[in-house]
C-alpha cells in the first residue's frame, strides 16, 4: 500500500497537470483570437490605406482637372476682356461726338443756306408781283390808248363824212388830214413805246420766272438736302445712343468678366490650397498608417514571441505530464503488485 504522502503528491501532480492543460488551452484560444483579430485589423488597415490612397489620387486628379479648367476659363476670360476693351476703345465717345458735331455743323450750314434761298425767293416773288402790277398798269394804259385811238379814228371818220357832206374847201380838208396823220402818228408812237415797254417787261418777267424756277429748284434741293441731313443726324443720334447703350452693356459685361476672373483666380487659389492640404493630409495619413503598420508588426512579433514561449512552456508541461504519467503508471503497477495477495 502506497504511503499517504505519495497519494497526495500524485493527486497534486494530476491536478496541476489538468490546470496547466486548461490554462494552456485557454491561452491558445486567446492567442488564436488575438491573432485573428490582428489579422483582421491588418487587413482593414491595408484596405483603408488602399481606399485612402485611391480617394486621394481621385481628389488629386479632380483638383488637377479643375485647376486646368479654371486656367482655361481664366485664359478665355482674359481674351474676352481684351476684346471687350478693344470694342470699348473703338466705341469711344470722342470719335462719335466729333462725327456728330461735323454733321451738326453741316446741317447748320444747310439751314443758313436755306434761309438765304428763302430770302432770295421772297425778294424775287416781290419783284415779280411788282412787275406784274406794272405790266397790268401798262396793259391798262395800252388799252386806254387803243380806246383813245379808236375814238380818234371814229371822230376822224365822222369828220371825214361831215367834210364830204358839207363839201368844205380843200385847204380845210388838208388841215384835217394833217391833224389826223399827226394824231395817228402820235398814237402809233405811243403804242410802239408801250409795246416796247411791255416787251421789256415780258423779258424781265421771263428772266424773273427763270430765276424763280432756279430759286425754287435750289429751295427744293436745299429742303431735300436738309431732310437728308436731318435723317442722317437722327440716324447718327440713334447710332450714338445705341453706341452709348452698347458701351454701357460692354462696360457692365467687362465688370462682370473681371469679377468672374477675380472669382476664378480666388477659386484657383482655393483649389491649390485644397490640393496642398490634401497632399499634407495624404502624407500625414501615410505616416499614421505606417506607424500603425509598424505597431501591428511589433505586436505581431510580440505575440509570436509569446506564442513561441507558450509553445515551449506547453511542450515542457507536456513532457512533465508524460513523465508524471509514466511515474503514475509505475506507481499504479507498484500499487497493483502490492495489492495482490
Amino acid at each position: 500500500m502506497l504511503p499517504r504522502s505519495c497519494m497526495v503528491q500524485l493527486k497534486s501532480l494530476i491536478s496541476g497537470h489538468e490546470s496547466i492543460n486548461s490554462f494552456m488551452s485557454k491561452k491558445f484560444k486567446e492567442v488564436e483570437l488575438e491573432k485573428n483579430l490582428l489579422s483582421n485589423q491588418l487587413y482593414d488597415h491595408q484596405k483603408q490605406i488602399r481606399d485612402l490612397t485611391s480617394d486621394l489620387e481621385n481628389r488629386e486628379k479632380v483638383a488637377v482637372d479643375q485647376c486646368l479648367r479654371h486656367d482655361m476659363e481664366k485664359d478665355e476670360l482674359l481674351s474676352l476682356v481684351l476684346c471687350l476693351q478693344k470694342e470699348v476703345s473703338q466705341l469711344s465717345s470722342s470719335s462719335l461726338t466729333r462725327e456728330n458735331e461735323a454733321l451738326r455743323k453741316e446741317l447748320d450750314k444747310s439751314k443758313s443756306k436755306l434761309k438765304d434761298t428763302e430770302c432770295k425767293l421772297k425778294n424775287i416773288i416781290q419783284d415779280k408781283v411788282k412787275l406784274e402790277g406794272e405790266k397790268a398798269q401798262a396793259e391798262r394804259e395800252i388799252k386806254n390808248l387803243q380806246g383813245q385811238r379808236a375814238i380818234l379814228e371814229r371822230d376822224i371818220l365822222k369828220r371825214d363824212s361831215l367834210l364830204d357832206k358839207r363839201h368844205e374847201s380843200r385847204s380845210d380838208f388838208n388841215t384835217v388830214r394833217g391833224l389826223k396823220a399827226e394824231a395817228q402818228q402820235n398814237l402809233q408812237n405811243d403804242y410802239e413805246k408801250f409795246e416796247l415797254i411791255a416787251f421789256e417787261m415780258e423779258a424781265e418777267i421771263s428772266s424773273l420766272k427763270e430765276a424763280l424756277e432756279i430759286t425754287v429748284g435750289e429751295k427744293e434741293e436745299a429742303y431735300v438736302k436738309n431732310e437728308v441731313l436731318n435723317s442722317e443726324l437722327e440716324a447718327m443720334d440713334n447710332k450714338l445712343n445705341t453706341a452709348y447703350f452698347e458701351m454701357g452693356l460692354l462696360k457692365e459685361e467687362l465688370r462682370t468678366m473681371e469679377q468672374r476672373l477675380t472669382d476664378s483666380v480666388s477659386s484657383s487659389k482655393g483649389f491649390e490650397d485644397s490640393v496642398n492640404l490634401l497632399s499634407r493630409e495624404k502624407e500625414e495619413m501615410i505616416l499614421q498608417l505606417t506607424e500603425a503598420l509598424l505597431e501591428v508588426e511589433v505586436e505581431k512579433s510580440a505575440w509570436a514571441l509569446k506564442e513561441k514561449s507558450l509553445s515551449e512552456k506547453l511542450n515542457t508541461s507536456n513532457y512533465e505530464i508524460v513523465k508524471l504519467l509514466e511515474n503514475l503508471s509505475e506507481v499504479s503497477s507498484l500499487v497493483d503488485n502490492i495489492l495482490k495477495p
